[in-house]
């Protein structure tokens, strides 16, 4: 994509899960977020990535940080808490994203902190309200 459009790619490292739970990823992510969004940027994710870069929107739009001016999410992972029927539908189907690695995954990334019942854990990773 940078290639196409002659962008410099700016790749930052984060604390990631299970090592570093969160909000660690989000909190790292903003602060990259907030010194991106000084110039034009636009950003990109995949899978975790498109979750992040979702949870990043979030909190730059509950700081009064401006949004970048394009955002592309490839299969962005939205519904941590696996409420989807598509997910039931679709098992197997993927060799790696399985419902099993997906509950594993969202075990490791919530982490001591039990965001399984936690609301705040769905409003900020899961849903999609921005108004």
């Amino acid at each position: 994509i940078s290639v196409a459009i002659g962008a410099i790619v700016i790749i930052p490292h984060y604390r990631q899960a299970p090592e570093n739970p969160w909000p660690t990823p989000v909190d790292d992510g903003f602060l990259v977020y907030q010194e991106l969004s000084k110039e034009c940027f636009a950003m990109v994710g995949e899978s975790a990535g498109g979750n992040l870069g979702l949870a990043l929107m979030h909190r730059a739009k509950s700081s009064g940080t401006p949004f970048p001016k394009a955002i592309a999410l490839l299969s962005p992972w939205c519904d941590l808490n696996k409420s989807g029927y598509g997910l039931v539908d679709n098992d197997g189907r993927d060799p790696v994203l399985t419902k099993q690695h997906l509950d594993f995954a969202a075990k490791c990334y919530g982490k001591e902190n039990n965001l399984a019942k936690s609301v705040c854990f769905y409003y900020w990773l899961s849903k999609l309200f921005f108004g």
